[in-house]
């Protein structure tokens, strides 16, 4: 608990008071219960910036957890969405001149046609 307060730095806490500091731990103790495997060092800056800004560590990581989460599923969303159109369009197209390596079988018409 006490690293995280630490890991922050001076610079990302302003100069707090006792009842300031009373209320940090509780806002970390309440941070640990809820994110028990966050280390200090995984808080992004921006959360900080928003705790200085009177956030608490809880909401702001949350808020910060949820944006990246939205990010990474429209990312997936998108690379599912061209996967499935690269396969639709696999399906839809004739295909090359040329067989993909097996035997179609005598071809009597070329036969006569090449023969001769």
């Amino acid at each position: 608990m006490e690293e995280i307060i630490q890991n922050q730095g001076p610079e990302m806490v302003p100069a707090a008071d006792a009842e300031q500091q009373e209320r940090m731990r509780r806002d970390v103790r309440e941070f640990v219960n809820e994110f028990p495997g966050v280390k200090a060092t995984d808080i992004a800056p921006e959360v900080w910036t928003e705790v200085r800004s009177g956030k608490s560590l809880v909401s702001a990581y949350r808020g910060h957890r949820e944006r990246q989460l939205r990010q990474e599923n429209r990312q997936l969303r998108e690379q599912l969405r061209s996967e499935q159109d690269n396969e639709r369009n696999r399906q839809t197209t004739i295909g090359s001149q040329r067989t993909d390596g097996q035997n179609a079988g005598r071809d009597s018409f070329l036969e006569a046609l090449l023969s001769d």
